[in-house]
Formats: C-alpha cells, sequence, structure tokens
C-alpha cells in the first residue's frame, strides 16, 4: 500500500497566521521610526517595545511551521512528508526504520463565556530531529495505524 496517507486542509490558517505576525512586526519597527518623519511624539517607544515581542512571536511561528506536516505519503523505501517552510513548503523522504507515531493530543476548552477549542493532533518522530512533527488531526483524517503497518512491513 503506498499513496498519501494524510493531508492538511488547514495549512493557509497557519499561513495567514505566519503572514499576520510578520506584517506586525514590520509595522512595529517602521513605528519606531514614525516620530522622524512627522509621526506622533513618542510612537517610537511604542514601536521599541512591540517590535521585539511581536519579532519573537514571528520566528516561534517560524519553528511552529517547520514542526507543521502538510502531507505524509506512504512508498516502500519510505515515508515522504512536507512541511510548510517561510516561502513554500519543505518535502523530505525518511527511511521508514526513522519514523515512530510517538502520541496524540487532544486540548478541549469549553468555556461558558468563551469561545470552544477542540484540536487534536498526533505527533510524528523522526530519528535524529529534536521536536515531532506535528499531524494535525482537528479536521483532516490521519490513520496512524495504516502508517505503522506500511513502517512494519518495511522492516520485514
Amino acid at each position: 500500500m503506498t499513496g498519501v496517507l494524510y493531508r492538511n486542509t488547514r495549512a493557509s490558517r497557519v499561513r495567514f497566521l505566519q503572514v499576520f505576525l510578520w506584517t506586525v512586526t514590520l509595522g512595529a519597527i517602521a513605528l519606531t521610526f514614525t516620530e522622524s518623519f512627522g509621526g506622533a511624539p513618542g510612537s517610537w517607544a511604542v514601536g521599541a517595545i512591540l517590535s521585539p515581542i511581536f519579532g519573537i512571536c514571528a520566528l516561534g511561528m517560524e519553528y511552529y511551521i517547520r514542526c507543521y506536516v502538510v502531507l505524509l505519503e506512504g512508498a516502500p523505501q519510505g515515508l515522504g512528508l512536507e512541511t510548510m517552510s517561510t516561502f513554500g513548503r519543505t518535502r523530505r523522504s525518511v527511511p521508514w526504520a526513522d519514523v515512530e507515531i510517538s502520541g496524540e493530543r487532544r486540548d478541549v476548552i469549553t468555556e461558558p463565556e468563551g469561545p470552544l477549542v477542540d484540536n487534536s493532533a498526533a505527533m510524528l518522530r523522526i530519528r535524529g530531529r529534536p521536536s515531532p512533527l506535528i499531524v494535525d488531526t482537528t479536521e483532516d483524517a490521519f490513520d496512524g495505524a495504516a502508517l505503522r503497518r506500511l513502517r512494519d512491513q518495511a522492516k520485514t
């Protein structure tokens, strides 16, 4: 059995957040220089405070998107995986011996006066990679059992 094991349909939301954070960061940096071009007095201080805060958030998002799986394809020689990158996507193939599903997470928050949060994800470990890859299963089906079967068949 080969073919697509998982396809993420929520990646555009993650991309939007990435672009938003970088836009706000660049806007805050620009704000630090507006006073010298006739902007409001003291606006440089607001920019100087906000730009490192949003910059750190944008850098954290850059790390996150590199862990966020967009596509998984099974093949006899290994697992083809695609993650997001700063501009576009990164595709690589990993031998089955280096692949392990390290668990699943489900976060549910039901506050009476707040929004409902119900997210789930499977964690995919790749040997040699310090942090797990995130397979977002909130809206998209992921058959972890099929991935395990492919991995086990390749080992035999």
